[in-house]
């Protein structure tokens, strides 16, 4: 009941978001969200609380963007954190098999960022 109570204020919390978002930021959002439930077999529960941890996500960078030219520093900490959050928001929605392959993901990620210098 716990769950079902918690998924319905996410979601509440995000369809009310969504309507002050600009179109642009929801559309590529919701392609974001598409792509990652294909990647990982995700069902329409977990691809909905995926697109609502990605605009959560995306609303917080949004939010500290005018730390980029103040305070870069500062700006690079928010910034992970932001992304540790919604990385754990991510992989409480996952089961085993879809987290293995999502760590898998941002391994190549990670790889695929880094310069050989």
């Amino acid at each position: 009941m716990k769950k079902i109570l918690i998924l319905l204020c996410m979601t509440v919390f995000a369809t009310s978001g969504i309507l002050a978002q600009d179109k642009s930021l929801n559309t590529k959002i919701k392609r974001k969200a598409d792509s990652f439930a294909k990647k990982l077999k995700l069902d329409n529960k977990q691809r909905d609380n995926a697109y609502a941890a990605f605009m959560k996500e995306a609303q917080s960078l949004k939010d500290i963007e005018d730390l980029k030219e103040e305070d870069s520093k500062k700006y690079r900490e928010e910034r992970k954190a932001i992304k540790a959050k919604a990385d754990k928001q991510i992989r409480k929605i996952l089961n085993k098999k879809q987290k293995k392959k999502y760590d898998k993901m941002k391994g190549k990620k990670k790889k695929k960022g880094k310069k050989k210098r």
